[in-house]
């Protein structure tokens, strides 16, 4: 298990790639999955929590932006944002108390937009990316890796 698979597992119990009648989730022997189907190695869980969004976008000016999950697996998440978000690598904090002060890096590998309606029935269109997390960093990691390669 990864650094970021244990970070977040610990949070988000990881029950294995079977569904509740213990049949096996599609994707999960090696097949692979039809499109819209669960395409993960880990499970996903319904966990919604804001999540803080950190990109460089030219030398030191860089972006905090918060958003949202939809849902979240030791390996990834689904992130919502009001706002579209450029480039494919990202710093991720999440609102976890067991993760504490720690960041993940993680790299978009989808993108889409759909729509919400509010209690005063005023639509919205909100934008989903799916994240792979690559990597769990300190603070301090995190700062450095900022201001030195620019995420």
């Amino acid at each position: 298990m990864t650094g970021v698979t244990m970070a977040i597992a610990v949070t988000v119990q990881n029950e294995g790639t079977s569904d509740a009648a213990g049949s096996k989730l599609p994707g999960t022997d090696g097949t692979k999955a039809p499109r819209g189907a669960e395409r993960r190695r880990e499970r996903r869980f319904p966990y919604q929590t804001v999540v803080t969004l950190v990109r460089v976008q030219t030398g030191t000016d860089f972006e905090l932006r918060k958003c949202w999950t939809r849902d979240l697996s030791p390996g990834g998440a689904r992130i919502m944002s009001r706002e579209p978000i450029e480039g494919s690598r990202l710093l991720l904090k999440f609102l976890l108390p067991r993760l504490g002060s720690k960041f993940i890096e993680a790299q978009i590998c989808s993108r889409t937009t759909e729509r919400h309606t509010d209690i005063r029935n005023r639509s919205t269109e909100m934008f989903l990316y799916g994240v792979r997390f690559t990597s769990v960093l300190s603070e301090e990691d995190a700062c450095d890796q900022i201001l030195e390669t620019g995420v």
